[in-house]
């Protein structure tokens, strides 16, 4: 078995959207440029190619079917696929929803309340001495090793 399956998981890609749109988690899909020049978004959101560099903006002979059309002429209205496309899952409204929670909260202003500032930088697992870490981690080094 592949797979560990658990009661209230999700078992489709759908179901997943669906959480997912309903906590307000969502994301935006941006086409780009398959070299990775532009995003194809705003005022260039009607162009066939890449402005920069040429690329075109849209797969070769594949086609993404549809439905069939108003008109029922017998054929279906066909999409092209883009190349690339970006998905874009915007931090505001995460942050929001974490806010939200009062112990959430709480965590995320640890650093700057409650961490000891010794003007060092260090992993949040490492302590002042980093010898507990040698213990779970052996392979890294020591903060007065390095």
């Amino acid at each position: 078995m592949a797979f560990i399956y658990i009661d209230g998981f999700p078992k489709s890609s759908y179901e997943t959207k669906k959480y997912t749109r309903a906590l307000e988690l969502d994301y935006v899909r941006i086409e780009a440029c398959v070299n990775h020049c532009i995003l194809l978004r705003k005022q260039y959101v009607l162009a066939k190619q890449c402005l920069k560099c040429g690329a075109p903006r849209w797969k070769e002979g594949f086609v993404q079917g549809g439905d069939i059309d108003a008109n029922d002429n017998g054929y279906e209205e066909e999409s092209q696929v883009p190349q690339l496309v970006l998905h874009h899952f915007p931090l505001i409204p995460r942050l929001q929803r974490m806010f939200m929670s009062s112990t959430l909260a709480k965590h995320m202003h640890w650093h700057k309340k409650e961490r000891p500032d010794d003007r060092v930088m260090r992993h949040p697992l490492i302590p002042r001495h980093g010898s507990i870490c040698k213990t779970y981690i052996p392979t890294l080094p020591l903060i007065h090793e390095m």
